[in-house]
């Protein structure tokens, strides 16, 4: 097996062809001919109406807080173990945190917290530092009843 070495270049392929046709572009930063490559390989693979690449977890979350078109006051559920940047996301846009626990054993939402899901929450971000975004939180079905969005943050990924 191949071992990935940490803050050392990892080249299976076209990299250093790609790299070469960037600076020839003269687009080395975001949103560029390479993003939207990715963009539209994602679209078409998973059958995403859109897809938007963004430069951090930070950034992606931000961008859906703008796009869960919150009112002042509305509520949004935070696990109360997470990124300052994760509430704050929210908070810019005139939302009400309301903070859930964390279980003992994941820093995920806790799953008796369940019952703090209600009609007056707009928003529930849940998941954070763990990759377990889609295991913990609320569930898709009640956001869909309550016409509330779930987000999810996925830090590490695992």
């Amino acid at each position: 097996m191949n071992e990935i070495t940490f803050n050392k270049p990892y080249l299976i392929g076209k990299e250093t062809a790609y790299i070469c046709e960037a600076v020839k572009m003269m687009q080395l930063s975001g949103n560029g001919e390479f993003t939207k490559r990715c963009q539209s390989f994602f679209e078409k693979k998973y059958g995403f109406k859109k897809c938007l690449l963004t430069t951090s977890c930070t950034d992606a979350l931000e961008m859906a807080a703008m796009l869960c078109n919150l009112q002042l006051g509305d509520e949004v559920i935070v696990p109360s173990y997470t990124f300052v940047s994760t509430a704050l996301a929210f908070v810019r846009e005139g939302a009400k945190i309301v903070f859930a626990d964390s279980m003992a054993d994941n820093p995920n939402r806790c799953q008796s917290n369940r019952g703090i899901d209600n009609a007056s929450h707009k928003g529930n971000r849940s998941g954070s530092l763990c990759g377990s975004c889609l295991r913990y939180g609320c569930n898709y079905e009640n956001c869909r009843k309550t016409q509330s969005y779930r987000c999810g943050r996925c830090s590490t990924g695992h």
